[in-house]
């Protein structure tokens, strides 16, 4: 098993929707409220209890088997198989920092409509504009080379990308560029 790991810099700004916002607060029926946009978007951000903002790193190695690695073959097997198989995330959260390496503890409020239970409504989600982080994998080099968990990696910023309204769910948030690190 080997390792590897990349720089991962935002080409477009990063939206965030982190599921625990569903979570249901209390038991029983209660009064519905409409939380306002500030209180929406806290709710739906990713951030540690120091304040500093992450992404979980699920959606990289996602990217790669999913989108990809759709159509190409790997020793006479699907990619998507093999890469499932072969390459495997270190750590289960990337923190976040901006340009200038510092860590990226704020955010803006990005509000557009969304269409729920066939309803056009207004969601406020957490918007990062300048970002960047460090992804690592170990691989096994019987089946992954790193030359080719890069161009994947490349191809999946480019293509499917991350976080919400992304590319591969028609939109144009979460695009990245990667850069090896080792």
């Amino acid at each position: 098993m080997e390792q590897i790991s990349f720089k991962i810099t935002g080409i477009t700004a990063l939206l965030q929707n982190n599921p625990a916002s569903m979570r249901r607060s209390g038991t029983g029926l209660s009064q519905k409220s409409i939380p306002t946009p500030e209180e929406e978007a806290e709710s739906k951000v990713f951030k540690e209890a120091d304040g500093q903002l992450y992404v979980p790193a699920a959606g990289f190695r996602f990217g790669i088997i999913k989108r990809a690695c759709t159509g190409r073959r790997l020793q006479k097997r699907s990619a998507s198989s093999v890469v499932s198989g072969a390459l495997f995330l270190l750590s289960d959260r990337c923190p976040l920092t901006n340009g200038n390496g510092k860590p990226v503890t704020e955010y803006e409020i990005d509000c557009q409509r969304a269409v729920v239970q066939r309803q056009g409504i207004i969601r406020a989600r957490p918007r990062i504009p300048n970002w960047s982080t460090e992804v690592q994998y170990e691989y096994d080099d019987d089946f992954l080379s790193a030359e080719i968990i890069e161009e994947l990696q490349t191809l999946a910023g480019k293509i499917s990308g991350l976080g919400d309204f992304r590319p591969d769910r028609g939109g144009a948030n979460g695009r990245y560029s990667v850069e090896k690190i080792s």
